[in-house]
């Protein structure tokens, strides 16, 4: 696997679904389709998808491992909340 080096701005939550692609190197139709396949967790707003930063740099990890998503909650958005909280946290 190569490591990847990736400079997030701590001060932005979520990046979109082309911010992603072009930070990791990857097409952006492959970004979609792990959302789709739920290997990324993203949240859907407007016509766009937001992915946490926590949840790109998990990715990063282990993109090939299915997630367990018995192990993630996802909150109801709230103003100013997060997206997701893993039962860990």
């Amino acid at each position: 696997m190569v490591a990847h080096t990736l400079f997030l701005d701590m001060k932005r939550l979520a990046y979109s679904a082309a911010e992603v692609s072009a930070m990791i190197g990857i097409p952006y139709q492959t970004v979609l389709a792990e959302i789709r396949a739920k290997r990324l967790i993203a949240r859907r707003i407007g016509r766009e998808y937001r992915i946490h930063r926590d949840i790109i740099e998990d990715y990063l990890k282990c993109p090939d491992q299915k997630k367990d998503l018995e192990s993630i909650t996802i909150r109801k958005a709230t103003p100013g909340s997060c997206f997701v909280k893993t039962a860990a946290e």
